[in-house]
This record gives structure tokens, C-alpha cells and sequence, in this order.
């Protein structure tokens, strides 16, 4: 399963999701984002995983596969306000 998540209006999605989907994370904003494992744009870890976008120009994607449940707090690096999680369910 494949579930899309849009970032617009400097805003990260809340998500939930089944274990085993993949994120695709797009930027439609006009500024640029990343999606990172970790909260107030600072990366971290959780569940044993780690995961950075990079930097993403408007209308780049970017696609992380989640294979075990828990809770993913992301944020972008660039604008640590954004925050958002990732609900990762059976």
C-alpha cells in the first residue's frame, strides 16, 4: 500500500497508516522542506529507524517504507515548528 502525503502550507500530515506501507512524501509548497525522523528539526531515531528526505525543491517526492508498528515523529529541518507523526498500526 502507497499512501500519499502532501506537504502544503508549511504543514507536515498527520498519518496513519497499516505496517507495511510506504510514505510518499511530496512537496507542493513553494519553499523547500524536508522529511525527517524527529522533532523540532532536529533528526532522531525510533523503533530502530531512521529516515531523512534531504532537501526537497517544490514538486520533488520522497518515499520511506514503514515495517513495524509504533509512532514516527517527523519534522522538517529547515522550519522546526513543523511537526507531524506517522501511526504506524497492524
Amino acid at each position: 500500500m502507497t499512501v500519499q502525503a502532501d506537504i502544503l502550507d508549511f504543514t507536515l500530515p498527520d498519518l496513519n497508516i497499516p505496517v507495511g506501507a510506504t510514505v510518499v512524501w511530496t512537496n507542493l509548497d513553494e519553499a523547500g522542506h524536508t522529511a525527517t525522523l524527529g522533532q523540532d528539526g532536529r533528526s532522531g531515531s525510533a523503533g530502530g529507524m531512521r529516515w531523512d528526505s534531504g532537501g526537497m525543491d517544490v514538486g520533488e517526492s520522497f518515499s520511506q517504507i514503514f515495517p513495524q508498528a509504533g509512532v514516527f515523529p517527523y519534522t522538517c529541518r529547515f522550519h522546526p515548528w513543523m511537526n507531524a507523526t506517522v501511526t504506524v498500526g497492524p
